[in-house]
């Protein structure tokens, strides 16, 4: 996931988002809405994560620098050393250390040799997977938030078209789906009463006339008694009127899959 999510090109972004998007696209605007909330409060968990990183990354930094001013403090005393030595002593130094670099030579490698171990013990990223798992749900929030946008446009689309009465224009074929896909005999949603499929109406649960949308998340076969006690009533509206358990019709439309 790490090396995945890192760092993507456009092509393989766009790849993510469509596979996102073939995830999250049949969702209701209400478990888009409860998907949005609970990657958003995911996102800013792992921001934690992100920072630690960071402050890893400018330790990492820093060591790195003062290695290499140590390793360059030591080729200095090096040179300065050798070059006060005779050709006899140099040629003694090849097998051994001379006396000339022993201490601060010493003191010199021990600080590089401390400050190697600590540049290596934070050379491993700690934080990789999480971070990566942040930068998977941006992408995720990203698509979400533009799935709940075309939702939104759609409701003022269908808000505008009720206005001139077009909005059910696609009614019908909505019904014929929702016909071909259900059993011949089915209890309506709201009453429970048991009626043929083909004597049922197509119900828009949440009122085209107050911006509704014509679709399969927000439609359901209805009797025509309760089609036309509803009418352009919400739902919790006709329950209370109908004193109808809303809590018991929520369930059952949410079971159907449909956007309460």
């Amino acid at each position: 996931m790490a090396s995945r999510f890192s760092s993507l090109s456009k092509s393989n972004t766009e790849l993510l988002h469509k596979e996102l998007r073939a995830n999250y696209g049949s969702c209701s605007e209400i478990e888009l809405d409860r998907l949005y909330h609970e990657f958003k409060s995911e996102h800013e968990r792992l921001k934690v994560f992100l920072d630690l990183q960071r402050q890893d990354e400018d330790k990492r930094k820093d060591i790195l620098n003062k290695l290499r001013v140590a390793q360059l403090e030591i080729k200095r005393e090096e040179r300065a050393a050798y070059s006060s030595m005779s050709t006899l002593q140099r040629l003694g130094s090849i097998f051994s250390t001379p006396k000339q670099l022993s201490v601060e030579h010493d003191d010199a490698k021990r600080k590089v040799s401390e400050l190697h171990s600590q540049y290596m013990n934070l050379k491993n990223d700690r934080y990789s997977t999480e971070v990566a798992k942040r930068k998977k749900i941006y992408h995720v929030l990203k698509v979400l938030s533009e799935l709940r946008e075309e939702i939104k446009n759609k409701r003022v689309r269908s808000l505008a078209n009720a206005s001139i009465g077009k909005a059910r224009s696609t009614s019908s074929s909505t019904k014929r789906k929702h016909i071909s896909q259900t059993r011949e005999v089915i209890a309506c949603p709201y009453c429970e009463c048991q009626f043929e499929t083909v004597d049922m109406v197509l119900d828009h649960i949440y009122p085209i006339a107050k911006g509704g949308l014509d679709t399969r998340e927000n439609t359901v076969l209805v009797c025509k008694q309760c089609n036309m006690r509803k009418s352009d009533k919400t739902l919790m509206v006709f329950c209370n009127q109908m004193r109808l358990d809303h809590s018991k019709v929520f369930d059952r439309l949410l079971k159907m899959g449909k956007g309460i």
